[in-house]
């Protein structure tokens, strides 16, 4: 970012309010992101949780039906 000289002071070109909303939006996406990789990891255990019932469930079924003949 390139300073501007104004009477022996450096002072930035670009104003502090623009700053500001840079600062807040960059926060806001991080935010964001968190909270998209924390439903991410929470769907995967689900879907791992559905897989291990069904696994069971088909375990229970083969050892069922598989008596019966």
């Amino acid at each position: 970012m390139e300073c501007i000289e104004e009477k022996g002071k450096k002072v930035s070109a670009m104003p502090d309010t623009i700053k500001k909303e840079q600062r807040n939006f960059a926060e806001l996406k991080i935010m964001h992101l968190r909270k998209k990789f924390a439903q991410k990891m929470l769907q995967k255990a689900r879907r791992k949780l559905i897989y291990e019932k069904a696994k069971h469930h088909n375990k229970e079924n083969r050892q069922m039906y598989g008596s019966e003949i």
